[in-house]
């Protein structure tokens, strides 16, 4: 892959990397030299990159809208917060299972991406005030996915719905701490509020 990236990487927008456990911190060097206009970037479940290896994309970020971290089981807070720094014009992110990440990680996010449209934290440990973070500075987030995320409460849930004014799609999954009470509460206030839950 670093060869195709050598030749065709200047002009490519769009690079999906999914679950490949043959890549490694040297495609990610690639990537960075090589593919200075992506827009679009999913490393989904690459299990041998390093987080010191993903942090040189805080270097070529300025042109991502979107990104995949998902499952990259290593990422970490000072990875993750130099990135979103230089690219402050992500739409897209998604962090599936990165349990690494800390509230610093998900207030920085929520504070210097601005056009943040779409966020997946399915599986990431947050809480309710993590939520009113999110509530508070999202204000363009449009789609919200929680599956999974056991300390999330009807309260977090409520500040989501009601503080992130242009929010059309939210995934919860219900738990001892989010109930149908509080769902019922936003589908009143928000009728056109798409609210999935499992």
């Amino acid at each position: 892959i670093t060869t195709s990236l050598q030749i065709c990487g200047q002009n490519l927008r769009k690079l999906l990397l999914y679950c490949n456990s043959q890549l490694t911190n040297v495609t990610i060097d690639a990537i960075v030299k090589y593919c200075p206009k992506l827009k679009r970037l999913s490393l989904y479940g690459l299990r041998r990159v390093t987080p010191e290896s993903l942090i040189h994309f805080a270097n070529c970020a300025q042109s991502l809208l979107e990104i995949d971290f998902a499952s990259i089981l290593d990422l970490n807070d000072e990875v993750l917060i130099n990135i979103v720094t230089n690219a402050t014009s992500l739409k897209i992110i998604s962090l599936i299972g990165c349990r690494k990440l800390t509230e610093h990680s998900f207030t920085q996010i929520v504070r210097k991406c601005k056009y943040l449209q779409k966020l997946n934290l399915n599986g990431c440990i947050i809480n309710d005030k993590t939520l009113s973070i999110i509530a508070r500075f999202a204000q363009n987030l449009q789609d919200l996915s929680l599956l999974n995320c056991s300390n999330v409460s009807d309260v977090g849930i409520l500040l989501v719905g009601r503080g992130c004014t242009k929010i059309h799609s939210l995934h919860v999954s219900t738990t001892s701490l989010v109930t149908s009470k509080a769902l019922d509460i936003l589908k009143r206030d928000r009728p056109n509020l798409s609210i999935k839950w499992s």
